[in-house]
């Protein structure tokens, strides 16, 4: 785990699109206290309201603070992660060597 404001700050994760493929993917994770946004590479792929979930505790538990964030040990997919360009706070990277191009 490591300490990280979501709500403050989208996340950014880089993969590769699939096997042999050359162009990378970057995920944007964007949470507020009432809903989740995901990009791909610019384009918006969800955009999720916590209250039109179907179920009861939806909102009560995705509206809460975000402090830490964690990848899974046996995560393969993921080749790096960053904080969304353009605020004050240090990148930071999974992988030292990993260059998300802006």
């Amino acid at each position: 785990q490591i300490d990280y404001d979501l709500e403050a700050h989208p996340l950014q994760i880089k993969t590769d699109s699939a096997v042999g493929s050359e162009q990378d993917k970057v995920w944007t994770f964007t949470k507020t206290a009432t809903a989740l946004k995901i990009e791909c590479n610019g384009v918006e792929v969800v955009n999720y309201l916590f209250s039109e979930s179907p179920r009861t505790r939806c909102l009560t538990n995705w509206s809460q603070d975000v402090e830490k964030i964690a990848f899974s040990t046996s995560d393969t997919a993921s080749d790096g992660y960053r904080q969304q360009p353009g605020s004050n706070v240090t990148v930071k990277a999974r992988n030292s060597s990993l260059s998300l191009a802006e």
